[in-house]
Order: structure tokens, then sequence, then C-alpha cells
């Protein structure tokens, strides 16, 4: 779909479509940059014990809530299931029934004898969730990882549309790597790719009981647009302008500060950089929650903005 493209040591990817813009004196061509993080929360095995038990500890900011009983998968020498352990209730203290285990105390159930466990599973082998994907009512999505494969598939469908454009910048589409872990990727990416402009797209808080409302974005009314003193003023305002021009549907968020993602590891880089959400109910949980018309229509902002930032003409042929 691209003219080019790349990844680097730390497992960052990205696509570049070369613009039709001569580049300057210096032989540098404009860049757009549009990323969103590839890696989601999980746990990482720590200690195998006697029994097909594990220890284990959590890879980003994992809710500890949502672990007691879920299914999972150990991706050791062959994928094992297991099961995070929780102890009944009858043999619960009621004062107890309600703390929840640390990270110390809890505890994966592969069902393997400890010799068999110890042929399959190391130190350091990685768990992801078991959770089918469930389509709900009116196109709301169920399923793990959504913060951030929702980001991704939202760059993708900009991917789809912007093969049939073309453009004077160029756009560099990423899927950069550890942004649950530190904000790393994204920066080494930035090193790598000296971009002009940059757009970051994420996850929000979703609408539901228990969100302070001045935190939350309303799932289903399209992308949220953050703005802040750590975002490029006159990109976000232009950006807002350009949605309300197309008839775009668009939310606002204020971020006074620290926005916690990819765009907060740039906000010293010198490039502009603008930040866009999709809402996203059960943040952290195996059951994260979008809408699909959410994504698409986050996609086709991604277009419009590579579009008025740099086009040059239309390929004749529009058709699928």
């Amino acid at each position: 779909m691209v003219d080019e493209v790349g990844a680097d040591a730390l497992g960052n990817t990205w696509g570049i479509f070369r613009g039709a813009d001569a580049p300057n004196a210096e032989g540098h061509r404009p860049l757009l940059a549009m990323g969103a993080h590839l890696d989601v929360i999980g746990l990482v095995v720590t200690r195998l014990l006697p029994g097909g038990f594990l220890r284990v500890a959590p890879i980003g900011g994992i809710d500890r809530r949502a672990l007691l009983g879920q299914c999972v998968i150990v991706e050791g020498r062959r994928p094992v299931p297991a099961v995070v352990c929780t102890v009944p209730p009858h043999l619960t203290a009621a004062q107890e029934r309600t703390r929840l285990p640390s990270f110390d105390d809890l505890a994966l159930d592969t069902g393997l004898w400890r010799a068999e466990l110890q042929g399959c599973v190391a130190v350091g082998d990685r768990i992801h969730f078991v959770v089918d994907p469930v389509e709900l009512c009116d196109g709301r999505l169920v399923a793990p990882g959504l913060d951030n494969r929702a980001g991704v598939a939202a760059l993708h469908e900009a991917v789809r549309q912007l093969e049939r454009i073309r453009l004077g910048w160029d756009v560099a589409v990423v899927a950069n790597v550890q942004e649950e872990v530190g904000l790393r990727g994204i920066a080494a990416v930035s090193r790598r790719l000296a971009p002009d402009v940059v757009v970051i797209v994420d996850v929000g808080f979703g609408d539901q009981p228990g969100v302070p409302e001045h935190q939350r974005a309303i799932v289903g009314k399209g992308p949220v647009l953050a703005i802040g003193p750590s975002l490029h003023g006159p990109l976000t305002r232009g950006i807002l302008r350009l949605a309300r021009r197309l008839d775009m549907p668009i939310q606002r968020e204020a971020v006074a500060g620290a926005s916690g993602t990819d765009a907060w590891a740039l906000a010293a880089a010198g490039a502009p950089v603008a930040l866009i959400s999709i809402p996203l109910r059960s943040m952290h949980t195996p059951v994260e929650m979008v809408a699909l018309s959410d994504v698409a229509a986050t996609g086709r902002l991604l277009v419009a903005l590579a579009q008025e930032i740099g086009e040059v003409d239309r390929c004749q042929d529009l058709s699928p």
C-alpha cells in the first residue's frame, strides 16, 4: 500500500507515502507522521511453583480487579493455557473477600505437573488474555487490547484511503511499541524519521458509570481532540476547524498536564504534536469496548488532515 516500509530493533514499524513536492535545497521534503502504539498490556512469568502454578508480574498498568478467574495463554515453547487463581469465597473471611491480592500473591494455574511445566514455560515468558471479540448492539466491539488496537485499525483505514490520493508531503504511518511501559518506542521513531508534524492516535476514557463527567467522552460520537499546554495549539485548532468544515464528528478533551500517551513523550521534541483519541470503556481490562464508527471516523479525519497539509491531486481511479 505504501512506497516504503521500515522497522527498527525495538519493534517499531512504519510505512511511508512519498510526496510529489520537490525536496528543498537540503534535500528535505516535509513529513507528517501519524502514530499509534502497537503494544498492549499483559503479564510476564516471574517464577515456577510446585503443582503447575506460576507467579507473574504486570506488563503495563493492568487492572488487578479484572484478573481473578480470567483465562490466559502463556507464550512459552508452546502456547500453554492457564487460569488466574482465585480462592473460593467459602474459604475466605468476610473482611478479606473485597481485598485484591497483590502480584506477589497472585498465581496462575496451568494444570501441568512441574516437570512438564519446566519443559515448556520459562521465567520471562509473556502472557495474554483469552477473550474472543464480541460485537454488542449498535456496532460496539468488546475485546482485549483495543488499547491500542483501535488506534492501529484507524491508521490502517487511513492507509487504505491514502493509497488512492497523491500528496505533496511525505506521510509516515507508524505502529510503535513500548507505550505501555514508558512511552519509549515513539521517541526512537521520532529520532529516526525527524517528522515535521506528528499526530498521535490513542484511546481515551469512554462514558460509563464511575468515570467523572469532565474526563469522559461519549462512545459513538466520534474521535476526541485533546487540547492542552503540552500539545501544539495552532495544529490542534487547525484540526478542529477542519473537522467542523467537513462536518466530521469530533469531541474535545482538556489535558492540563501529561496526557499519559505518546504525545507526551514528544512534547519537547520540537515538532508540532496533536493527540486524537478514540473513546474506550473498561480501559486496561480484557473487555475493552469501542464503537466501530469512532474508529472509522478517526481514520477519515487522519486522511482529511493529510490532504489538508499536502494534497497535489487525486488519482483518477477511486474505486474500492
